[in-house]
């Protein structure tokens, strides 16, 4: 069980860019979150894995910006975590799960397609798309941006 007030002396050091308390942050959360990464992603060890060192990564890099107020293992497993597994191809076959069991009801055991079901189906449909959709629109945009260098900025001058 973690110490809370201990927690947060540690994120307000983390927050100060201490490496021994984010060293001792790491200790204390990185096989929690790996195992919440094992369940979430059906035990695939190196996504587990990838997932726990880019969260630490970017934890690094943001520490200035840590709430020692908040809890930290909230923020690793509900803001790092599931952002970088909504898009893999397990949880997208997996929100679609849901289309598959009506298809077989209505199908096979003669279930009513009602406009609850067919709303539900097309909300679903809609969020994958975009999930799908907004890693590829991604990608573009990153390379539309290189494609141009930086501008400077103009500064009206006041008069």
């Amino acid at each position: 069980m973690v110490n809370f007030t201990d927690e947060k002396h540690l994120l307000i050091d983390l927050k100060d860019s201490s490496f021994q308390a984010f060293e001792r942050l790491y200790n204390m959360y990185s096989g929690k979150l790996y195992n919440f990464i094992m369940r979430l992603s059906s035990g695939n060890q190196y996504m587990a894995e990838e997932v726990v060192q880019a969260t630490f990564i970017r934890i690094w890099e943001v520490h200035e910006k840590v709430d020692p107020a908040s809890s930290f293992i909230s923020f690793l497993c509900t803001t790092r975590a599931v952002q970088y597994i909504g898009s893999t191809p397990t949880a997208i076959l997996g929100a679609l799960e849901p289309v598959t069991a009506v298809f077989f009801g209505v199908t096979i055991f003669g279930e009513s397609l009602t406009p609850r079901l067919i709303g539900g189906i097309l909300m679903i449909i809609l969020a994958v798309t975009l999930i799908i959709v907004g890693s590829n629109i991604t990608i573009y945009l990153v390379r539309f941006r290189k494609l141009f260098p930086k501008l400077p900025l103009k500064h009206k001058t006041r008069g």
